[in-house]
């Protein structure tokens, strides 16, 4: 009887506070990011069922809303030094305008709304996709790949300085340590 007169949202209370204060438990790297991907996925899992299991939409493009909002804080955060937690709210409010964008276009033509919801949902998943990848940026100077190391060449014994020989119509190989190609003789 005693949980039917709490207030419904105090258990969402309850369990963000629980959730604020993981850090200070100073558990291994492990469990929090585990503890992050289960969240990821719950968070993403509860939007789909609001789009589709409530509103009846087909959405192909539904992890590129998500996938710009990371984007920016990535960018925010890598590029302009900003504080993570400071990046969260320009995040949402850049999936915010991407699903308001293509809302606004799908919900003016009322016959076409699944179709061209889900339509559109695909062309933002695949532009959202093709812009470059994490971090790339064409006014960065680009660095070539660095070679492997060269090992060094034995080192040449008295021996092998003298003269090679081989007989003259015969093949002749290069001294050991040189880099000369052996030549057959054209017939």
């Amino acid at each position: 009887m005693i949980a039917s007169r709490l207030p419904p949202a105090l258990p969402l209370v309850v369990a963000g506070v629980a959730l604020a204060l993981v850090p200070a438990l100073k558990l291994p790297a492990f469990y929090e990011t585990f503890l992050y991907l289960v969240l990821f996925w719950v968070s993403l899992a509860t939007s789909w069922n609001i789009l589709s299991g409530y509103a009846g939409y087909f959405s192909f493009g539904h992890a590129a809303f998500f996938g710009a909002g990371v984007y920016t804080t990535a960018m925010l955060a890598a590029t302009w030094n900003w504080p993570f937690l400071w990046t969260l709210p320009v995040a949402g409010l850049v999936a915010t305008i991407l699903g308001l964008g293509v809302g606004a276009v799908v919900f003016r033509v009322r016959r076409l709304r699944g179709e061209l919801f889900a339509l559109l949902t695909l062309a933002a998943g695949c532009t959202d996709s093709n812009q470059g990848g994490m971090g790339s940026n064409p006014s960065r100077e680009r660095t070539p790949a660095a070679s492997p190391p060269t090992s060094p060449a034995p080192a040449a014994s008295p021996s092998d300085s003298s003269p090679s020989s081989a007989p003259s119509g015969s093949p002749s190989s290069p001294a050991p340590g040189s880099s000369e190609v052996p030549r057959t003789p054209s017939r």
